[in-house]
């Protein structure tokens, strides 16, 4: 099966070589919330996923986990490996681990908090290790972890900060109740024009996102099966409200998505911290940056590893990198002052112990 999508503003050729017709069905589901590109034989970027090991040829191992090879390397993450060659157009290999049959299997897919098997997050890897990697190699764009909403008259909204400090929360809120349009969940995409293209990654919704929600909450399990339902109960008593979630299209949970670039108009940066109440402060474009590139760099550490020990065993072997972080990481920086510097950029300091139903309201409040 091969298609070729519009992703990030780039023609992306997706290959997938081996697998069964539901998993095939499952990938062409959740990528095809973006439109096909017109330029099917002529993409940026080709992935290619299959089971087996990446056809390669070990220059040096060091350490275990990376695989430095001819053209690039290849990152080893539990279950699966990620082939990086800087070619053009840029190519990136996934190789998936052979699901077990039976009980095992069905074990660890009660074990993994989002209830689906390796084949099932398919779609979430191509974006995790794939797609938002890709951009790395891309000059003009940059990451910010960040939800995005389009607002009602027009313009797009970011909202970042650090894991579990409010973001699903805010855009549940946004998107459910106020007439915002969904772009991003968790990263956002942007470029040295100050727009941000879509980010369609399946949301993913914790059991504590769903408290008083018993809409996000129908729209979640509808079409679930008993052992799904089950799995999450299961869990939930087992881990608590952040132990358990589940993904969802964003068309399924909010209706509207946003499928073409947008002008970003605001960024808020949440922080909790040791105030009294919801305060709202303006930045400038270069304390933005400083505080997004901190974020993002955390995010994605294990990737950033893989690029440095990449660089470690070039140096080793007298080899060109095909990309350095310090690189990339200043590029970034520019890109962000740049287009921080056209937009309004706040702090949003948030109570550390304050209830979080109200903390949705008021924040959401400043931000509409």
């Amino acid at each position: 099966m091969r298609k070729t999508y519009n992703i990030f503003g780039n023609p992306v050729q997706i290959n997938l070589l081996s697998g069964n017709k539901i998993q095939k069905q499952t990938l062409l589901q959740q990528f095809a919330l973006y439109d096909e590109s017109e330029e099917e034989d002529n993409p940026n970027l080709i992935v290619t996923v299959y089971k087996g090991t990446i056809p390669h040829k070990t220059q040096a191992l060091n350490p275990k986990i990376h695989i430095e090879t001819e053209k690039g390397f290849i990152s080893s993450f539990p279950k699966m490996s990620v082939g990086f060659e800087n070619t053009k157009p840029l190519k990136i290999d996934v190789s998936l681990e052979v699901q077990r049959k039976g009980l095992l299997k069905y074990l660890k897919r009660l074990y993994n908090i989002q209830y689906n098997t390796i084949d099932q997050r398919i779609s979430q890897i191509l974006h995790e290790l794939v797609l938002i990697p890709a951009v790395y190699f891309n000059s003009r764009q940059f990451l910010v972890h960040s939800s995005a909403f389009r607002k009602k008259t027009g313009g797009a909204v970011l909202i970042g900060g650090t894991g579990g400090v409010g973001k699903t929360s805010l855009e549940i809120e946004l998107c459910m109740n106020r007439d915002y349009t969904f772009i991003a969940d968790d990263i956002s995409v942007l470029d040295d024009e100050g727009t941000i293209w879509p980010n369609l990654s399946f949301p993913k919704i914790y059991a504590y996102n769903l408290k008083n929600n018993e809409e996000l909450k129908r729209r979640i399990f509808k079409n679930r099966g008993l052992s799904d339902k089950l799995a999450w109960k299961f869990k939930y008593l087992l881990n608590g409200a952040s132990g358990v979630r589940r993904n969802i299209s964003p068309e399924d949970a909010f209706e509207k998505f946003e499928k073409n670039k947008t002008k970003i108009d605001k960024y808020y940066i949440l922080v909790k911290t040791n105030v009294e109440k919801i305060s709202i402060q303006k930045i400038n474009a270069q304390k933005a940056s400083e505080m997004s590139l901190s974020v993002i760099q955390a995010e994605y550490f294990q990737f950033n590893n893989h690029i440095l020990w990449h660089e470690f065993n070039c140096n080793a072997i007298n080899k060109t990198p095909i990309l350095k972080l310090e690189d990339v990481l200043l590029n970034w920086k520019r890109l962000s002052e740049k287009v921080f510097k056209n937009i309004n950029c706040y702090v949003i300091y948030i109570p550390l112990h304050i209830d979080h139903k109200k903390f949705v309201k008021e924040t959401a409040d400043i931000i509409d």
